[in-house]
Formats: structure tokens, sequence, C-alpha cells
């Protein structure tokens, strides 16, 4: 279950709203529709997003992964702007904020799956962020570049996380 936990409630309904329009409108399913329904279809999601992250399959498994975290009884995830820096920064480009948050959720339902232990990983959710971001930074201009960093850093600092 998607659980949005924040400190500042200012930001509360903003982000929230991020979440809300990212799962439902971003990235529709299409011809290569996903359906999780079990931790099995969940690992094998996660390995087609891992594969292609930026295709259009890994799209439909990006999408297909954030709506089984939201509805799945099987994961369990905080959601707070402390940890995810990146979120509310306007600097950032909107698109590639939405799939740092996709791919932060996606790392900590893998955890999730892979230890079959239903507890927030801040750390693995971004460590996947770290790895999509090195995936894509060709595409990114340097400034973008030098805020995603520095937003990820922020990150794994406050979670008390190493890079991976």
């Amino acid at each position: 279950m998607l659980s949005v936990m924040l400190q500042r409630s200012v930001v509360k309904s903003s982000l929230l709203f991020l979440i809300i329009i990212f799962i439902s409108v971003s990235y529709e399913a299409n011809a290569f529709d996903i359906e999780i329904d079990s931790p099995e279809k969940a690992a094998k999601a996660i390995s087609i997003y891992r594969e292609s992250r930026t295709s259009e399959i890994g799209f439909t498994a990006m999408s297909a992964l954030m709506d089984f975290a939201e509805k799945s009884d099987l994961v369990y995830l905080e959601i707070s702007e402390d940890h995810l820096p990146w979120v509310m920064d306007k600097n950032i480009d909107e698109e590639l904020r939405h799939i740092m948050l996709a791919a932060y959720v996606i790392g900590n339902v893998a955890k999730q799956i892979e230890t079959k232990v239903k507890q927030n990983s801040h750390c693995a959710g971004a460590s996947e962020v770290t790895m999509l971001i090195e995936q894509i930074k060709e595409s990114l201009s340097e400034s973008q570049i030098k805020l995603v960093k520095a937003s990820v850093a922020k990150s794994i600092s406050i979670g008390d996380c190493t890079a991976t």
C-alpha cells in the first residue's frame, strides 16, 4: 500500500497531487499491457523495467509497478519530501521528476518482493534512482545532471544510505 507520509502540510497537497497524476495519467498502459497480481509478476515487471527503463515496454512496466505499489497489500511505501527532494524541485524537468519518483517506488517494491518483507526501504529506492540517472545522463543537460545528482545525494544522506 502506498502510504504518503509528509512532514510539511503546505507541500502535502502538491506532492500527493503529483503522485496521483503520475500514477493515473503519465504512462498509460499500451499494447504491452502488464497486469501485476502476484509477487512473481511484480518481479518480472521489475526485470522488464530494469532491462529497458526508457523504452515503451519499460514505461509500461513502470506504470504497472506504480499501480501495483498503490493498490497492493504486499508492499508498504513511505513517501516524504525529505527523502524525495527532487519531487518538488521545479528546477528539475517535470517528466524527469516523475520517472525518478517511479524509479524510487520500483526500487522500494523490488526490495520488498525480493526479501518478502513488507517494510519501506528508502535506500533501495534511492539506489534505483541512482541507477536510472546513470543510464539516462547522456540525454540530460549539464544543469539537470547537477541538480539531479545533488538532489539524489541529499536523499541518500538523509536516509543514511550509500550509493550503489
